[in-house]
């Protein structure tokens, strides 16, 4: 067993593999990326600043759904990736 602390919220949690969010806020995380998910599929040619503001979320956050892999930047367009 794994001791992490959670990215988002700071609290301590055990896992069986190292990770970077506890379990609320994984939770948390899969619903808001749903969010930006479904707004990508209804308007497929928006910038990051049009989502941010769009969803009220921090270009930070869609910055690292990028870093993660996903979300990707084509055109200058934030899209889903083709999987």
């Amino acid at each position: 067993m794994e001791v992490c602390v959670c990215k988002h919220c700071g609290k301590l949690y055990n896992s069986r593999i190292k990770s970077t969010s506890c379990r609320e806020c994984a939770y948390k995380d899969i619903a808001r990326f749903q969010i930006v998910e479904k707004f990508l599929l209804d308007h497929p040619r928006s910038n990051a600043i049009q989502l941010s503001a769009a969803l009220d979320i921090k270009i930070q956050e869609i910055l690292q759904y990028i870093d993660e892999g996903r979300l990707v930047i084509i055109n200058e367009k934030v899209q889903i990736p083709s999987k």
